[in-house]
């Protein structure tokens, strides 16, 4: 009932144009075989532009539908992964651009040829959402190592992480979310291996899963 409604709603609201080009085409060249040849001429040609908006906007989502599933994929990967096999990961993809110091939990990066840190990096995939604890926590070890400039990867971040970076001013903590995360495995071309293990059990995880230039300030 639904789909003749669609059609048939379609089918009012086109034969309105034609009438309406019909009476601007007529209020120009007055009624006649002319008149209605040009508005029918008006018709298919707006017809046509109207369908490939609709073709376009169509493909538009299809292809974000596609990417959002396909950021969904490879971080999925990492909240299956340990918390070492993570840092681990990033510090293959970082080592392409930067000395890289990978620890268990997080790692450091400094500009090659450079003695000094250029920032710390905190990956946190032990749960979908962060809160502000990973905040805390990412300003602590920037504190220890003498380090102004902190990222945290996750997945996704709640507002009490928002809340708890607001306080923070003397460390410049950024917050780095799924999409980003993604954006950087696109960037360097490397993406997280998927075991066996934990390839059976991917469908299993219902995870809630809701870049920017890596280091600009």
């Amino acid at each position: 009932m639904f789909y003749l409604f669609k059609i048939l709603n379609k089918i009012i609201l086109k034969g309105i144009m034609l009438l309406f080009l019909y009476l601007v085409t007529a209020y120009y060249l007055g009624r006649g075989v002319l008149t209605a040849l040009v508005a029918l001429s008006a018709f298919c040609v707006v017809s046509i532009i109207m369908n490939l908006i609709k073709d376009k906007k169509s493909r538009s989502r299809d292809r974000s539908i596609e990417y959002e599933k396909k950021v969904d994929y490879y971080v999925k990967q990492l909240l299956l992964k340990t918390r070492t096999a993570v840092s681990k990961f990033f510090g293959e993809i970082f080592s392409q651009a930067y000395s890289t110091v990978t620890r268990s939990e997080f790692l450091i990066l400094k500009e090659k040829g450079s003695s000094s840190p250029s920032f710390l990096v905190l990956p946190v995939f032990t749960t979908p959402k962060i809160n502000g604890d990973s905040v805390r926590r990412a300003f602590i070890l920037a504190k220890r190592h003498n380090i102004n400039k902190a990222v945290i990867l996750c997945n996704a971040y709640d507002k009490d992480a928002e809340t708890a970076l607001s306080g923070i001013k003397s460390i410049n903590i950024r917050l780095l979310d799924k999409y980003s995360v993604f954006g950087i495995m696109e960037q360097y071309g490397v993406y997280p291996s998927i075991e066996e293990e934990n390839a059976a059990n991917l469908g299993k995880k219902k995870f809630k899963l809701n870049f920017s230039n890596l280091i600009s300030s």
